[in-house]
């Protein structure tokens, strides 16, 4: 289909196959092309697959892969592609090398020009310091970096590498990680990021203390929203006064108190939609919602 109907025109490749954790355990006992001959389902992409549409979609701007088995190619065989912005991964089977970024054809020497990397929930998503530093290097002009991983994983030294290399970034998730107050510390350490950080993303991260929202609210007061959903140490709500600026907040599943968010929080930032259990707080006014969610 992509060797018929691809064409230069083509800006955005979406795919979501039906990768299943069965599948995952049975072709770990069977070669790759016994894999890719098979032909009965839609799960697994290679090298050709990609030298293919590298050839008929070289203009390529946004890819999303989804239930897929991508470990026989590596996160640099996307970089092949000179016009792409947007990464998205989600629910991949992606191998333990996919995150290295091995000398090939199809490694460029210069920088990539991503500007939105997410990856959700992908199988063998634990990422080292050597690899997470490589990903940084190659995309220095990140804007967006999104992380949800499946087992909490992801630590402060890693935390340390994103604050350094990746400084024009302005949208930041690390979702059910294992950071704790001290890479929060390193973010906003960071001059660039006081500057161009706006939303910020750390749910699920259960070692996160009151200390968090202290470096929060004096270095990232520039902060539009902030999500701080199952972060279960946060309970003191005077530190998230000095957030004029915030859009939305999010404090669902934490320690801190109804009467005192209505009380405390409302009249300061009283343009701040804030969720917090199945309440949406707006303007003062408590609204209720089926499940706390945005929508």
């Amino acid at each position: 289909m992509i060797s018929v109907y691809g064409s230069e025109a083509t800006k955005k490749f979406l795919v979501a196959g039906n990768l299943s954790q069965d599948l995952v355990n049975e072709n770990s006992q069977k070669s790759q092309s016994d894999q890719f001959d098979q032909g009965k389902t839609i799960y697994y992409l290679n090298e050709e697959f990609f030298s293919i549409l590298l050839n008929k979609c070289s203009n390529l701007n946004t890819i999303h892969l989804e239930h897929l088995d991508l470990s026989a190619i590596c996160l640099s065989f996307l970089f092949s592609f000179q016009n792409l912005n947007t990464i998205s991964l989600k629910w991949c089977y992606l191998g333990n090398n996919w995150f290295k970024l091995e000398q090939n054809e199809y490694k460029f020497s210069s920088p990539s020009n991503i500007r939105h990397f997410y990856i959700s929930r992908c199988s063998s998503d634990r990422i080292t310091n050597e690899e997470m530093r490589n990903i940084c290097m190659q995309m220095p002009n990140l804007k967006t970096l999104s992380i949800v991983q499946t087992k909490s994983t992801l630590n402060d030294d890693l935390v340390d590498l994103i604050s350094i290399y990746c400084e024009n970034l302005e949208n930041l998730e690390l979702i059910n990680t294992s950071i704790t107050d001290r890479g929060v510390l390193s973010i906003c350490d960071s001059i660039p990021l006081r500057k161009n950080l706006k939303h910020l993303n750390l749910s699920m991260s259960s070692s996160l203390s009151n200390n968090c929202l202290n470096y929060i609210a004096i270095n990232l007061n520039g902060l539009k929203s902030l999500n701080l959903t199952s972060c279960f140490g946060i309970s003191n709500i005077s530190l998230l006064q000095n957030l004029i600026n915030l859009d939305y907040l999010n404090i669902n599943n934490t320690s801190l108190d109804r009467n005192k968010i209505r009380e405390l929080l409302l009249p300061v930032l009283s343009k701040c939609e804030i969720e917090f259990g199945h309440e949406k707080m707006l303007n003062r006014k408590l609204m209720w919602t089926i499940n706390g969610s945005r929508n």
